[in-house]
């Protein structure tokens, strides 16, 4: 159920349970007369109603079934996980193309066991993320697309599966180029890592997305080189406009000069 059927059952919802709640105290004040077996057929109906709509109302994450080529579009909100499930055969391949609108989502694809196989967020609003697997055993494997940001961000998705029999080489490399990447997104975030180790992962990726003819993926990864090549430089402007060689200071603080040498040293080779 998308956002706007979720806010009409919560709604349908609160009601039956008022009268529901009015009716009980009535009773245990003795206010109503006693009802007939039929009648308390029909106000337990109504209970068991009430029960099972608070159920369907809080169901944020129903599974729903991906077929090869066809699209969904979906409302989604902040905090939101929409649950997908896909059947594969050994060896055949799929990509999932995510369209992000006034959202940013994160996908998350796990094998037939549950265990997580990657989580891709690399882009946001207004931008797409792209998830390619080539399946490694039968099963049905599971997509979640998570929403990002607090509750009251209300936005929207287009889901894309397709679905081939095998891998090609062209799809080799896109899982190539795909993996490169999130390496690379990881390394940003881990503290210590230089910019020449990012450097490293996206360096290889950008001939490939060049031969998929992907544009958007050739400049987000050309984009992330030029920044990390930035950083190297703004390094090395600050070291030179000393006109003297780097000599560590004689204080507390050497581990981490030398921390800052090292990775200039490191960026110096990619420039």
């Amino acid at each position: 159920m998308d956002c706007g059927g979720k806010r009409h059952a919560v709604g349908v919802l609160q009601i039956c349970c008022f009268i529901f709640q009015v009716s009980l105290a009535a009773a245990c004040q003795g206010d109503l007369p006693r009802l007939e077996p039929n009648e308390n057929a029909i106000s337990l109906s109504i209970l068991i109603f009430c029960l099972s709509l608070t159920g369907f109302a809080q169901t944020k994450n129903e599974l729903r079934l991906l077929e090869s080529v066809k699209s969904i579009e979906r409302e989604i909100a902040g905090g939101e996980s929409h649950i997908y499930q896909i059947n594969l055969t050994a060896g055949q391949f799929a990509r999932f193309r995510l369209d992000q609108h006034a959202v940013d989502a994160v996908l998350i694809l796990s094998a037939p066991d549950g265990k997580q196989l990657v989580e891709m967020n690399l882009t946001g609003f207004g931008e797409q993320e792209s998830l390619s697997l080539k399946a490694t055993s039968a099963g049905s494997y599971g997509l979640t697309v998570r929403a990002l940001g607090v509750t009251s961000l209300h936005g929207s998705y287009r889901l894309e599966t397709t679905v081939t029999a095998a891998a090609t080489a062209t799809d080799h490399k896109l899982l190539a180029a795909e993996a490169l990447l999130v390496e690379a997104s990881e390394l940003r975030k881990q503290s210590g890592k230089t910019a020449q180790q990012v450097i490293d992962k996206l360096q290889p990726a950008l001939p490939l997305w060049r031969e998929l003819g992907e544009p958007a993926w050739t400049a987000y990864s050309l984009s992330l080189i030029v920044m990390r090549m930035a950083t190297c430089a703004g390094m090395r402007k600050q070291l030179s406009s000393t006109n003297r060689p780097w000599q560590p200071a004689a204080s507390s603080n050497y581990g981490h000069a030398r921390e800052r040498h090292s990775a200039f040293l490191a960026c110096t080779t990619a420039i």
